[in-house]
């Protein structure tokens, strides 16, 4: 995990976790303790928050949770490292931390929708295809890497290599930003949980208020 220095009035919290590694949550859990935010984010878009909420937080059995072939590969690469719980080990958990708390949770990332929208705009028929060969080049051969942490930017680096992938992923993460901005505006003290692996884009966009990030 890897956490931004709180900046701004009211301050925002950023935390940077990986998702579905079940050694991030106690540490993000400790965060959000010591922050005590007044609201909290979370990276998703409307629709996945709420089927999260409902299935796995207030869900009374485990529910079924099928994955992709490139999302199967990613979990067992990153079960060397440990246990590893999906869809999102710490996004569920600061979702039922949140309920624990009665702190309101919301969605700050492009609903299906918009983020549909965003895809289409942005990736083509050839970076679709370029995309598609890169994804299974990494359920053949997953990077090497020395922590969650490496393995994850890695990850997301091949897959997200072209220039049209980068536009994509800096729109997105604007989205993003303005809401949490929105939420800061209405004099909240926030806190925001996102994949470690958006953070880079998010500090660029983010800076000077988010300075350097540091490791936890």
């Amino acid at each position: 995990m890897i956490v931004l220095p709180e900046a701004g009035a009211p301050p925002l919290l950023v935390l940077g976790v990986v998702r579905g590694v079940v050694a991030e949550v106690a540490p993000m859990t400790a965060q959000l303790e010591r922050f005590r935010p007044s609201r909290l984010a979370l990276a998703l878009g409307a629709e996945e928050m709420a089927s999260y909420t409902e299935q796995f937080v207030r869900g009374r059995s485990d529910p079924f949770a099928p994955l992709l072939s490139t999302e199967t590969a990613e979990v067992l690469a990153l079960a060397r490292f440990g246990e590893v719980e999906v869809p999102h080990a710490a996004f569920i958990e600061g979702l039922r931390w949140a309920g624990r708390q009665g702190v309101p949770v919301e969605a700050v990332d492009p609903d299906e929708e918009q983020y549909a929208d965003l895809f289409a705009h942005h990736i083509g028929y050839w970076e679709l295809v370029r995309r598609t060969v890169r994804e299974r080049s990494l359920t053949r051969s997953p990077p090497t890497a020395d922590s969650p942490d490496d393995f994850v930017l890695r990850w997301a680096g091949r897959v997200g290599k072209g220039r049209a992938s980068r536009r994509f992923e800096r729109e997105r993460t604007e989205l993003t930003c303005r809401q949490v901005r929105a939420l800061q505006g209405a004099n909240e003290r926030v806190a925001l949980i996102i994949d470690r692996e958006r953070i880079p884009e998010l500090e660029r966009q983010l800076s000077p208020a988010a300075g350097s990030g540091r490791k936890r």
